[in-house]
């Protein structure tokens, strides 16, 4: 019996050991969930927070700004308010930034001013492609089907 138990202890040690590693993997596995788990809860509990506020970050940059009422001299518009608390450096942005908007209004201005030059020049050119296209209507000849198809669906 001594050597049958001999033996056994070997294995029974190993397969010990082998539960043993077995059951700390299992808690290790247990613990990532938990942790896991804990993210998880923490994440949609922020989440919302996070998405409303970025949905509203982009909503406010694609808003257009539109330049406010300056005072008369420059002055004025540089000296550091007593209410809003703002720094003689953020007037100095805030005028810069008016600048570059200005800026980009005038030239839309210039666009749609050019757009709007040209386009009695463009409706005259329309007009004279209807007119080659009425002018071509007239002629009978075989015109593909593919062509005629678009033309009556058209219609």
């Amino acid at each position: 019996m001594s050597s049958s138990e001999a033996a056994a202890n070997p294995e029974g040690d190993k397969a010990c050991e082998i539960e043993d590693e077995e059951e700390k993997e299992v808690e290790q596995l247990e613990a990532e969930v938990k942790d896991l788990a804990e993210k998880v809860i923490e994440l949609r509990r922020t989440m919302k927070l996070v998405f409303r506020d970025k949905l509203e970050a982009l909503l406010l940059a694609k808003r257009p700004t539109l330049p406010e009422d300056k005072p008369s001299s420059s002055v004025e518009g540089s000296k550091v308010t007593q209410g809003t608390g703002t720094s003689l450096a953020t007037a100095r942005e805030e005028q810069e930034v008016d600048q570059e908007t200005a800026a980009q209004i005038a030239l839309l201005k210039r666009k749609i001013a050019a757009n709007v030059a040209a386009m009695p020049a463009t409706t005259e050119r329309m007009k004279l492609c209807v007119e080659k296209i009425d002018r071509l209507d007239q002629y009978k000849v075989n015109i593909d089907y593919v062509f005629t198809k678009k033309m009556d669906s058209d219609r």
